[in-house]
């Protein structure tokens, strides 16, 4: 997955200061762990709440350390 817009993405992950970042799939979040890193941002992804729909997904952020991760009961992503 290509990111066509870095600026934007760059704005999006410096003003979530209390938000929560929703991943929905394991690609989403590969192409996340990719841009932050690619970015620069790695340092800064231990501020972050990250919300994932499966253990699954949450396993693909290892090597970030978010803040926090949830994971939701229901739906999940079958892994």
């Amino acid at each position: 997955m290509i990111n066509s817009n870095a600026e934007r993405f760059e704005n999006f992950f410096n003003s979530c200061k209390d938000g929560l970042i929703t991943l929905f799939s394991r690609r989403t979040a590969i192409s996340f762990k990719n841009e932050i890193s690619k970015l620069g941002f790695l340092k800064d992804a231990h501020n972050k709440k990250v919300l994932v729909l499966s253990k699954a997904i949450a396993e693909e952020l290892k090597g970030i350390s978010p803040g926090e991760v949830f994971i939701s009961k229901k739906p999940n992503e079958e892994g």
